[in-house]
């Protein structure tokens, strides 16, 4: 393992730089080191998850949101409890981020993109093809199939670009067979559109689903992108229920308030 992690650390700093380099073997600690220290694990969990609860808003219910403003993630390291719909949650969890572009597939999308970089010449590539070509990843199984793979985003790009975004079921209605067969990130594709949890001051934190798509929004510079939310923080489900119930926006308190233009609240808003 540390091999392979030296290895990888040099290929990224002769790609990237020191700093990407350093960036991506703090990654490596955080994501693949810690989980597999049980106790870690679970008091990180016990810490910074608590409590249980449901949202009122619908599973697949979508949020128009400026992609641009999506620039953090939560941490993976605390399990799958984060990537439910619907669910709310007390804790640290939402203090427990990491920015969202130092992801390596994000700034392998970015390099490809905005500079032109060949996929070969990217991080993406190099950490991924030796996989495929000892055993196989996401059905490639040769370095053809992988570079096929990776000419889906060049196509997706081109087609944002020219088309627009679209969400799930509109490309449901396009084209189901194809559709479903990219679902790869949810049990059904009407919940897989870009996946988000909302911190306690209403932060948009990407998680789990549609990084791809979200970093080419972000290339592309588009004003909206359709999200559906995993976790509400428990505050913030709070300021959603004061805003639900109330009659008037007068009777809000200051911190409500201050949020009513936030796009989780649309759908909820006073008349």
């Amino acid at each position: 393992m540390l091999h392979d992690l030296a290895k990888r650390f040099w290929e990224i700093k002769n790609q990237e730089g020191f700093g990407s380099a350093l960036q991506s073997a703090r990654s490596f600690i955080l994501y693949k080191l810690v989980p597999q220290r049980p106790r870690t694990h679970s008091l990180v969990r016990w810490i910074y998850i608590r409590n249980r609860t449901q949202s009122d808003a619908a599973k697949n219910k979508l949020v128009y949101v400026d992609p641009s403003k999506i620039t953090r993630e939560t941490l993976s390291k605390m399990g799958t409890q984060l990537a439910e719909h619907g669910l709310v949650y007390m804790g640290r969890w939402d203090k427990a981020t990491s920015d969202f572009h130092d992801r390596y597939k994000v700034r392998s999308l970015r390099r490809h993109f905005k500079e032109g970089v060949p996929w070969t010449e990217t991080v993406y590539y190099n950490r991924i093809i030796s996989t495929v070509r000892e055993h196989e990843w996401r059905g490639c199984r040769s370095e053809e199939d992988f570079l096929q793979f990776l000419k889906r985003f060049d196509d997706l790009y081109t087609k944002i670009q020219n088309k627009g975004y679209k969400t799930q079921t509109e490309l449901m209605e396009d084209d189901p067979q194809q559709t479903k067969r990219l679902n790869n990130d949810a049990e059904r594709p009407g919940l897989n559109e870009i996946g988000v949890n909302i911190g306690r001051n209403g932060e948009l934190l990407w998680h789990y689903g549609g990084q791809h798509r979200l970093c080419i929004a972000q290339l592309l510079e588009l004003d909206e992108v359709p999200v559906q939310v995993y976790i509400r923080h428990h505050k913030w489900q709070n300021i959603r229920d004061q805003v639900r119930k109330t009659n008037s926006i007068e009777d809000l308190s200051q911190e409500a308030k201050k949020h009513l233009d936030h796009p989780d609240l649309i759908d909820v808003h006073p008349t």
